[in-house]
């Protein structure tokens, strides 16, 4: 970082002459009467005593180079060692030994043994209970009973006073046709119209009529006398047999079943463990210690020498040849004294 500072300083410095040079000479050509009338900063340089628009100045630049070094550094591996240690290894070794032990041994044998039992038995028994029995009884009871009446009643019945009249009525064809030659209500034949039978719109002539029994209704109400028959409730004394509950009391014999106990004695059987001492030889595991060698790998962490190679940047100072734009470039639209003209072509 201190390389990188002081080489951005001297390039500073050197860019500050620089500059400073060039507004001295600019100023001391602005002195004799600047560029005003020099006719542009493509003029040439002894055109009315004005200095040339842009010129290359000599500079200083620090520049870092890279250079490669061999450089010592310390490097760690790890190395393999054997190490020999001792462990105990427990065995289990099968060891006879004579013991001397207690066994039960099961024996049977029979005894009696006294067991109350239970036993069902049925004893009559004297009891007195209710018992309800029914009773017949007559007892006077008024009922209401239907009785037929014939009556009279006045009822409007309708009667056709009608009458029978004689009438004249239009006369069918089937019977006052052509076909038959019928003598009509005036002593004509029935063909006076050409012999076609029809009606006024066959041949011109008017219908035909005849005379005819009609009967014309004449219906009348009138009230008639009928005689009807109508039930009629008379109310009436019977007797009637009903049945009466009465409770009395009865003696009767039942039987009960009773639960007695009974003492028995009954043989059993049974096993009955003894104690018994026997000697003999049991196997036991013993265990025993045994001391083993073993050998085991270890890895030592050793540091070592080793070279690199590393690539370092170096400063170093060269001298550029730098284009510098003149500041008499008035009627170009330059910047001022010792700047960068962008109207006079300076690059």
């Amino acid at each position: 970082m201190s390389w990188l500072r002081l080489t951005k300083a001297l390039l500073v410095l050197g860019l500050m002459a620089v500059s400073g040079t060039a507004q001295a000479g600019l100023f001391h050509r602005g002195a004799k009467g600047g560029c005003g009338g020099c006719g542009g900063c493509g003029s040439p340089s002894g055109d009315m005593g004005c200095a040339p628009a842009a010129y290359y100045a000599t500079v200083t630049v620090c520049e870092m180079v890279p250079v490669q070094e061999q450089v010592p550094v310390t490097r760690y591996r790890m190395v393999p060692r054997e190490v020999s240690y001792t462990v105990n290894r427990v065995e289990c070794v099968a060891e006879q030994r004579p013991v001397t032990y207690t066994v039960m041994v099961p024996k049977t044998e029979t005894f009696n043994q006294t067991v109350n039992r239970c036993v069902m038995r049925v004893v009559p028994e004297q009891r007195t209970v209710m018992v309800n029995r029914c009773v017949p009884e007559q007892v006077p009871v008024t009922v209401n009973r239907c009785v037929p009446e014939q009556v009279q009643v006045m009822v409007n019945r309708c009667v056709d006073r009608g009458h029978f009249e004689c009438q004249m009525v239009a006369c069918a064809a089937s019977s006052c046709g052509p076909a038959h030659h019928r003598m009509g209500l005036c002593g004509r034949k029935r063909g006076g119209c050409g012999g076609c039978g029809g009606g006024a719109s066959d041949c011109g002539c008017g219908p035909m009529m005849t005379m005819a029994q009609v009967w014309v209704p004449s219906p009348t109400y009138e009230q008639v006398p009928v005689t009807v028959t109508r039930m009629k409730m008379v109310p009436e004394q019977v007797n009637v047999t009903r049945m009466r509950m009465v409770s009395e009391q009865q003696n009767i014999t039942v039987n009960v079943c009773r639960t007695e106990v009974v003492q028995e004695q009954v043989p059993c059987t049974r096993v009955v463990c003894v104690p018994e001492q026997r000697n003999g030889t049991v196997t036991v595991m013993v265990p025993k210690t045994t001391q083993v060698p073993m050998t085991r790998t270890v890895y030592d962490c050793q540091p070592y020498q080793d070279t690199i190679t590393v690539t370092r940047c170096v400063p170093q100072y060269v001298q550029r040849q730098v284009l510098v734009c003149g500041g008499g470039c008035g009627g170009c639209g330059g910047y001022g004294n010792g700047g960068y003209a962008a109207g006079c072509g300076c690059r």
